[in-house]
């Protein structure tokens, strides 16, 4: 029912990436009551997805774990981000040239991030990534090369590849990422199941 959204004030203060908030913007007297459930859910959607376009590096378009976290990237906000995209771009909010080149310089950037052994200087190992990224694709602190979050941005790149089938460079990049993870030495074989995680 669209009359419980009643009247309410909202205060926005915006951070770039540096950390600097904007000036605050105080919305008084706000109403909901005139939109439909239908209309709610579509403004909480596509304000929602705007967080995929605003909240991201510079160049590459990788994706922040959260707003207030400038140095961290997240690999499961990677995959969301990429379905979103997709999303965005069957819903109006963004236009295909515009989805479609963030999702080829998302892909390009982790393609090209070194993998291995190392405990630092790297992105990830045999084609796992560590759950949290800094700006600069490699692993941050000692976080964990993660199987989940692996498997959540990969589901976003299979998505954003048949999302936009035509493209042969999302195509190629999707097929070298997927292909180059090695699911089954994160297998434990004595009981059939995954592993969540590895460190160095």
């Amino acid at each position: 029912d669209s009359s419980i959204y009643g009247t309410f004030s909202i205060r926005v203060v915006a951070q770039d990436v540096a950390g600097n908030n904007s000036i605050p913007l105080l919305f008084r007297n706000c109403q909901y009551s005139n939109l439909t459930n239908d209309d709610f859910l579509d403004l909480i959607s596509q304000r929602t997805f705007k967080y995929f376009l605003d909240w991201v590096t510079k160049d590459d378009y990788l994706i922040l774990d959260k707003s207030d976290s400038p140095d961290c990237i997240s690999i499961a906000a990677i995959g969301f981000g990429l379905s979103a995209l997709c999303v965005g771009e069957k819903r109006g909010w963004i236009n295909a040239g515009e989805a479609q080149m963030r999702i080829e310089a998302i892909l390009k950037k982790l393609y090209d991030s070194p993998q291995g052994t190392a405990s630092t200087g790297v992105s990830g190992y045999k084609g796992f990534f560590y759950h949290f990224l800094t700006p600069d694709g490699l692993r941050k602190d000692a976080c964990e090369l993660s199987s989940i979050d692996t498997a959540i941005l990969m589901m976003g790149v299979l998505t954003a590849k048949e999302y936009f089938n035509t493209n042969e460079n999302i195509g190629s990049l999707t097929d070298n990422l997927c292909n180059r993870v090695e699911w089954d030495w994160m297998l434990d074989n004595s009981n059939n199941l995954f592993h969540m995680e590895w460190k160095p």
